[in-house]
Parts: structure tokens; C-alpha cells; sequence
């Protein structure tokens, strides 16, 4: 019993000296945090026009003995200039109501240090006002100390001359926030080209406006002194002279590009991505190398005084691989142009829209989503150019023509096939064995299409071979050069995607009956005249293809399935079953 008293008394002596020395340590703390709030000063500019710094009645109350945790507002609403800035540290600067604070230093080369406090944000611009530094001859630098950061809504502007300099110690250190903007007149980079990593940070909305100096990623790629979050603005446009645009390594938010250098050439190898691209009245020549390549996730829109072209030295890929709906604004031709070593693949599952003639000279890969060209424009390949990997996931929905007298699939299709008009479908067309007069200029243009095939060009059937044609689908073909080549052409088939009516389901049921029928799709006077042997065709009556050897240079138009028995292959009449 006297032992466990014993213990006891011991277990609350230790708690008891535990409890004192926990206590007294945080007592200590909250000392020291006290000490820093309760010893800064809060100092307020009274000045407008030009004052100097140094001059303590320039503050309110007046600041006669400067401290490294000093804060200093200015908040009047005024535009005014503020000139001896010294070498020094203080607490917390903040720019607000309005105001426009224009900062020289005494001497060039001197540096303003934000060192921080626990309370808030320590370098602040509200939206309205502005913070800049706009001495021509002597450079200052604003640096936002380990620990401390800064939020900026307002704008700040580093003006021509001298290299004025915007720099934080840590990651993420310098935030600029929507509706923001810094913009670069002055020479060097920025954001200095030494130190931390990802210091400067622009999120949505905000945005950066480079005129002149060098670029603001400043480090070795893939390193990088600033990050452009999704929903910011880089607008590059030089003045009379800029660092050319750092592409290799970089990413990019939406870019902007324009001002008074008529033309801007960027090259690299390391993969660039930029979600949306805008082009004002100047030309880009995107010459980056490599791949897998560079990215695109965005919209392309092309000014009518602009132009961008794709011309890499060597192999290159570009990818169009977004995952909302993309727009390659080029209304007026040809502002958008891929060259001989550009590859391109199309990876959005949303879709990609072309408002204006491209042309293709190397490979062109589908990998995902519908590709879109407003009629009457078309997609055109080159004699040069191939393509890949066309499917039911991804295609062309509109004219493509083909330059060259070589074998083509053209890699066409429509989004509203099937019987609910609902399904995405591929049906490709293909032209091959050239014969007769023909040229590397040949040119042919080929589209699917949606609808009844019987009423094309008059509306009748002359050709008394044919039975019926297909009322769902059919393939336009137009020969646009000037030689009498002839061609063979094959049509394919899916009797889910070709197929328009639940009744008769049947879209095909036999195949020793069917054939290609033609329409020269002239309105008001052409009929279908003419048809192919049968016999010609591969597949199934579910999917297959069929062909038409040596079609006439006279007789391109309109193709469509057809049956040459009226109780054969429904396609689908509704008084076949």
C-alpha cells in the first residue's frame, strides 16, 4: 500500500514539472509572436506626385527609424511617383484603393526585401491598383524573402531601360491572381534567370505582357522561374526588339501573339504544350522538331492578317489532343499550312473543327474524336501526304481531296449515322490504279453523305440495270484536275453505320446482287446511269467493301449502294423486305 502511495505521488510530481516545463515553452512562443506583431509599425504614404522614399514625413506616422518588419501601405487613391528606394528590408508592402505607386531606387542595382510576417500576405496589389517600377537609367529589384508571400490582383509593369527584376525565394512565392497583369518593358529576364524554381505563379485570369527583354522562363528547360496555370494569358508582343519566344520545354496556358515583328520563328525539340493559340497581324512559323511531339490542347484562331505555319527542318508531330471541343479558326485560307516534315495527329474525343482550307504533306494520324471542315472548305492531302488509323472514333466529317496519282483512302464520315442518326461512322472511299492520262496534280475530292441517294440530279434512274439505290447514304467524288485519268473506287459499308430505318432492318442481304451506282449530281438534269459490274466486293452483308473498276474521267459525281434486283437489298426501301 505504501509503495503505490509512493508511486502515485511521483506520477503527479512528473506531471506536474511535465505540465510547468510544456507551459513555459508555450508561453515563449506566443512571446516571440507577440513580440513581432506588437513591435512592427504600420506606416502610410501621405504623399501625391513625386516624393521621396527616404524622407520619413513622407509616412504616417512619421518613419524616423526604419524596421526590417515595418508595413508600408499606400492606399490614396493617387498616381505617385516614389524615388530614392534604398537597399532595404521590411515586413509587408500593400498597394490598394485605386492606387498607382511608381517605384525609383537611389542607387541602380538596389533591392527592396520583403521578409514576411505571420499575420497575411505580405506583398499585396488589389485589384485597380497598380505597383510598378519605372525608372529608365538604375534597375531595382523586389524580392519576397523565404517564408513570405505575395498576392497580387492589380498590375504591375516593369518599365524600359533598365533590368528591373520581380523575384521570390520560395516555389509559388509571387501569385498573380484574376484580373491581373504584369507587363515587361524592361531588358534581361523578368524574373531574374538564377534561383528558385516555379517562384513566379499566374493563375486564371491573369495575365503576363511581354514588349521587350528576354523570356520570363528564364532557366534551363524543363526548369522554369514561372508557372502559367490553365486560364492564363501570355501575350507576346514585342515592341521593336524581344528575346524570340521560348517554346522548347515550355508549357503555356493560352498565348497570344502579335506586335510589331512581322514574323516569329520558334524552333526547339523538347515538347512544347499550349492549350489555346491566338495569332494576331503577324505570321508564326512553328518550327519545332521531335517526337512524340508538341501539343495543342486548345483553339487556334488565326487574325486575317496573320498566318501560321507548321514548317519544322526535320520530323516533327503536332498533336491535337485536347479534351474539350477544339476550333482551328482559319477562314481565310491559307493561313494555317503544315509542311513536308510536319506530322499531325488528331487525339480529342470531343472533336476538332477546321473553319478554313488546310493542307497536309506527311502523315496524318487519327486517333480519337471527329475531325470538322466547314463546307464548303475541305482537308487537303498532298501527293506527299498519308494517313493512319481512321475509324469509326475518328475521321473526316466533310470534303477531302487528294493531290497525287496514287492509291488514297479518303478518310470521310459522318456523325449522325444509323437508324437513331446518332452514331459517329466511318465510311471510307477509295481510288486507286490511276490509268491513262494521268499527273501528279491530279486532284479529287470525295465526301460522305447523309440522305435519300434517289433524288441526286433528277431524281430519276435511266439506267435500267439498276433497280433501286440507297435511301440513307451516299459518296460524292469529283475529279478536280484537268487529266483524263480513270480510277478504280471502292465504297465500304457497316450495316450499322450505313443503315437508316429499323424497318426493313436489313441494310444489305445480298451480295451477289449489289453494286455501285453513279449520278453525275448535276441539280435538275442528271440521273443514275450507269453501274458497276457486280460481283466486285469483300466482306460480309453486315460489313464489307465493294469496287468499280475504271471509272470514266466523264463520269465522277455522286456514288451510292445500289441493287440491281427490286427484292434484294433493301438499303433501306420501305417496300423491300
Amino acid at each position: 500500500m505504501k509503495k503505490s502511495y509512493s508511486t502515485l505521488i511521483q506520477s503527479v510530481l512528473f506531471f506536474k514539472k511535465g505540465f510547468m516545463r510544456f507551459g513555459f515553452v508555450f508561453l515563449m512562443m506566443m512571446f516571440f509572436i507577440a513580440e513581432e506583431s506588437v513591435g512592427q509599425t504600420t506606416y502610410t504614404w501621405n504623399q501625391t506626385g513625386v516624393a521621396s522614399w527616404a524622407v520619413a514625413a513622407n509616412w504616417t506616422p512619421i518613419r524616423t527609424t526604419p524596421a526590417t518588419n515595418d508595413i508600408l501601405i499606400f492606399n490614396n487613391a493617387a498616381t505617385t511617383t516614389v524615388n530614392n528606394i534604398p537597399t532595404e528590408t521590411i515586413g509587408q508592402l500593400a498597394v490598394s484603393a485605386t492606387t498607382t505607386v511608381k517605384l525609383r531606387p537611389a542607387v541602380a542595382g538596389n533591392t527592396l526585401t520583403i521578409a514576411g510576417l505571420i499575420a497575411s500576405d505580405d506583398l499585396t496589389v488589389t485589384t485597380g491598383s497598380a505597383l510598378n517600377i519605372d525608372d529608365p537609367a538604375n534597375a531595382l529589384t523586389i524580392f519576397v524573402g523565404v517564408g513570405a508571400t505575395g498576392v497580387i490582383s492589380g498590375n504591375m509593369t516593369l518599365e524600359f531601360g533598365a533590368d528591373h527584376r520581380l523575384n521570390a525565394a520560395d516555389a509559388s512565392g509571387i501569385v498573380f491572381n484574376s484580373p491581373a497583369f504584369f507587363i515587361q518593358y524592361c531588358s534581361g529576364n523578368a524574373f531574374t534567370n538564377s534561383g528558385t524554381p516555379n517562384a513566379i505563379v499566374f493563375n486564371t485570369g491573369a495575365t503576363f505582357e511581354q514588349h521587350w527583354g528576354l523570356d520570363p522562363f528564364a532557366l534551363l528547360e524543363p526548369a522554369s522561374k514561372v508557372v502559367f496555370n490553365t486560364g492564363s494569358l501570355f501575350d507576346y508582343s514585342p515592341s521593336f526588339s524581344a528575346d524570340p519566344l521560348s517554346f522548347s520545354g515550355r508549357k503555356y496556358a493560352d498565348l497570344f501573339i502579335s506586335g510589331l515583328i512581322p514574323t516569329i520563328t520558334c524552333t526547339g525539340s523538347s515538347a512544347v504544350q499550349i492549350d489555346n493559340l491566338d495569332i494576331g497581324d503577324v505570321s508564326l512559323n512553328f518550327n519545332m522538331t521531335g517526337n512524340p511531339g508538341h501539343s495543342i490542347k486548345g483553339n487556334i484562331s488565326v487574325s486575317p492578317l496573320g498566318s501560321l505555319h507548321f514548317a519544322p527542318a526535320s520530323a516533327a508531330t503536332i498533336n491535337f489532343n485536347g479534351t474539350a471541343a477544339q476550333t482551328i479558326n482559319n477562314t481565310i485560307s491559307p493561313m494555317v499550312t503544315f509542311g513536308n516534315n510536319q506530322e499531325v495527329v488528331f487525339n480529342n474525343p470531343a472533336g476538332i473543327t477546321f473553319t478554313g482550307d488546310a493542307t497536309f504533306n506527311n502523315l496524318v494520324t487519327f486517333t480519337s474524336g471527329v475531325v470538322t471542315i466547314a463546307n464548303p472548305k475541305a482537308l487537303t492531302f498532298s501527293a506527299t501526304a498519308t494517313v493512319a488509323g481512321a475509324s469509326n472514333a475518328s475521321f473526316v466529317d466533310g470534303k477531302v481531296a487528294k493531290i497525287g496519282n496514287s492509291a488514297f483512302t479518303f478518310p470521310v464520315g459522318k456523325t449522325n449515322c444509323g437508324i437513331t442518326g446518332t452514331i459517329k461512322g466511318y465510311a471510307a472511299l477509295a481510288i486507286s490504279n490511276f490509268m491513262g492520262t494521268t499527273a501528279s496534280t491530279d486532284q479529287f475530292t470525295a465526301e460522305y453523305k447523309r440522305g435519300d441517294a434517289l433524288p441526286l440530279g433528277n431524281g430519276m434512274i435511266t439506267n435500267l440495270g439498276i433497280s433501286h439505290v440507297s435511301r440513307c447514304d451516299y459518296w460524292t467524288l469529283t475529279r478536280d484536275g484537268a487529266t483524263a485519268s480513270t480510277v478504280d473506287i471502292a465504297l465500304s459499308w457497316n450495316s450499322t453505320i450505313n443503315n437508316c430505318a429499323s424497318y426493313p432492318a436489313t441494310y444489305i442481304n445480298d451480295l451477289t446482287t449489289l453494286t455501285i451506282a453513279h449520278n453525275s449530281n448535276i441539280p435538275a438534269t442528271s440521273p443514275w446511269d450507269n453501274f458497276a459490274t457486280v460481283g466486285s466486293y469483300t466482306g460480309t452483308a453486315l460489313a464489307g467493301q465493294i469496287s468499280w473498276t475504271g471509272v470514266q474521267s466523264g463520269t465522277f459525281g455522286a456514288f451510292a449502294l445500289a441493287s440491281i434486283s427490286f427484292l434484294t437489298n433493301p438499303l433501306p426501301s420501305t417496300s423491300i423486305t
